[in-house]
């Protein structure tokens, strides 16, 4: 997979403001995972089962999982294409099992300025 310097930049702004607002959650971005562990899911798996493992069990009441791809299309990205967005997914850690609370894909191409 593509990585770009846009790509590290966009995550590390991106993780600096979730993390700001949201000091005490877990961030995880795909630029975190590690693709040389074996194909994509199973590189995907293992990122996601080291995010949650940052979490006690005792401690998931109210925590609160981000997973995050700053460039959600990087190579159309680099080639200039504006077919490209950032994608958020929330994910409660409370209760049983996780749940997604939330989702967020943005597209920056198409945004209005006022």
């Amino acid at each position: 997979d593509l990585v770009t310097e846009s790509d590290l930049e966009c995550q590390r702004i991106i993780k600096e403001v979730i993390l700001g607002e949201f000091p005490t959650d877990v961030f995880l971005g795909e630029e975190d995972v590690n693709l040389s562990i074996g194909n994509g899911s199973e590189s995907s798996s293992e990122a996601l089962r080291g995010a949650l493992g940052l979490v006690n069990r005792q401690e998931n009441d109210d925590k609160l999982l981000f997973i995050v791809d700053p460039i959600d299309g990087t190579t159309n990205f680099q080639a200039g294409l504006p077919i490209y967005a950032v994608s958020i997914g929330v994910v409660s850690l409370a209760g049983e099992s996780p749940e997604v609370v939330a989702g967020v894909i943005y597209n920056p191409v198409s945004r209005i300025d006022e």
